[in-house]
């Protein structure tokens, strides 16, 4: 079960970051070979069937609560990346 809530709320962040350019080298990690040192769902990249984009910027408890906030926006239109504020 935790599995699949923390693949949900990766899923929801993931396809926000995609949407955001520009990414930067480095910040989209794919294929890296099976050496021994990969652990865990670490070793999907190894077979090709992982993609971390910006791993660093969205860990553990921060993942939970910003992919809560992305669906939120989903809910209410005009809220979220790509609106604009109108007023002041």
């Amino acid at each position: 079960m935790i599995h699949s809530v923390r693949a949900a709320a990766a899923a929801t962040v993931r396809a926000t970051c995609i949407r955001r350019p520009p990414l930067v080298d480095g910040e989209v990690i794919g294929f890296r070979p099976a050496d021994g040192t990969l652990k865990g769902d670490a070793t999907n990249h190894a077979s090709g069937t992982a993609v971390a984009i910006r791993p660093t910027w969205y860990p553990d408890a921060r993942l939970k609560r910003l992919a809560a906030r992305i669906r939120g926006w989903e809910d209410m239109p005009g809220q979220g990346a790509g609106t604009l504020s109108v007023g002041a």
